[in-house]
């Protein structure tokens, strides 16, 4: 991975080997404070979804926890941050909760996957034991998927590690309450066996 020096930080992929490519993480990555883009597009032959109802695009970034004693999540904005993530093509699973957006403002989420089977069954990623992104932020805006297939997220929970359901989105008491300041927008929810699936 390459982080740019531009005042909004970028996070690039290009990892040799198959895909997905999987990171294995042993401890939650630092926490977010200033404006980050993190782009698992650019990793070599992937593909953004074109799918107006589900979810087909080809994911060759992965990040799970080694353990999750130690990874309770993969990404936080702490309360007190000024920052914003961009997440974009990744999948994430096995984290009791893969994303905390605690505070900070701008945050967009597109174009994911959490838990489930990446690539038509290529990879099988746990689920979140409890939640898979957790939504607060209370002076800042989140966008969750979006109206254009690319940008919509996938949300699965199968064979989470300990087999328990979990929540695709917690969305927190403190969120941003504003007229369209927080949209889940265009994202697929797939039960634990594939069906049930759900397009919000």
């Amino acid at each position: 991975a390459e982080a740019s020096a531009a005042p909004t930080a970028a996070i690039t992929f290009n990892i040799a080997g198959g895909c997905p490519a999987v990171i294995n993480l042993g401890s939650p990555l630092p926490d977010i404070t200033k404006p980050i883009t993190i782009d698992g597009y650019t990793q070599p032959n992937s593909a953004v979804n074109t799918d107006l109802l589900a979810f087909n695009a080809k994911l060759c970034v992965v990040v799970q926890p080694v353990n999750v004693a130690t990874s309770y999540y993969a990404l936080r904005v702490p309360a007190n941050s000024n920052g914003s993530l961009n997440l974009r093509g990744i999948g994430v699973g096995a984290f009791p909760a893969a994303l905390e957006l605690q505070g900070g403002n701008n945050h967009q989420i597109a174009g994911n996957q959490f838990g489930g089977y990446i690539n038509n069954f290529g990879f099988q990623l746990y689920g979140s034991t409890t939640e898979a992104i957790y939504m607060a932020a209370p002076n800042g805006q989140i966008s969750i998927g979006g109206s254009d297939p690319a940008s919509h997220n996938a949300f699965q929970n199968v064979f989470s590690y300990n087999a328990t359901p979990a929540r695709a989105i917690n969305i927190g008491p403190a969120v941003n309450g504003a007229y369209g300041a927080c949209q889940i927008v265009g994202n697929t929810f797939v039960g634990i066996f594939g069906s049930n699936g759900r397009h919000v």
